[in-house]
């Protein structure tokens, strides 16, 4: 199976609003998500829901991803933000 690059995924998914095209973007960057979020709470049910808040707000907010980085920066950036704010809270 060829390799999708994230830009044409997120492509896909705002062109037809096709799930499987963001459940491939999930698949390929979950794992990292969430060890980043896990080093920064260090619980493991806290890190499960903020990973998925954090999929949550890209899923809501990818028709303003503006490709001016790579998608992996802006996930990671969402991935950090929301993180922060639940270690504020």
């Amino acid at each position: 199976m060829d390799v999708v690059s994230d830009e044409r995924l997120v492509e896909q998914y705002v062109e037809t609003g096709e799930i499987r095209w963001f459940n491939e973007l999930v698949s390929k960057h979950i794992g990292k998500v969430r060890a980043m979020i896990y080093a920064m709470v260090l619980n493991d049910a806290d890190a499960d829901e903020l990973t998925q808040e954090v999929f949550l707000r890209v899923s809501n907010h990818i028709v303003a991803f503006r490709r001016e980085s790579k998608f992996s920066t802006w996930l990671y950036r969402i991935c950090m933000n929301t993180t922060r704010s639940f270690l504020r809270s």
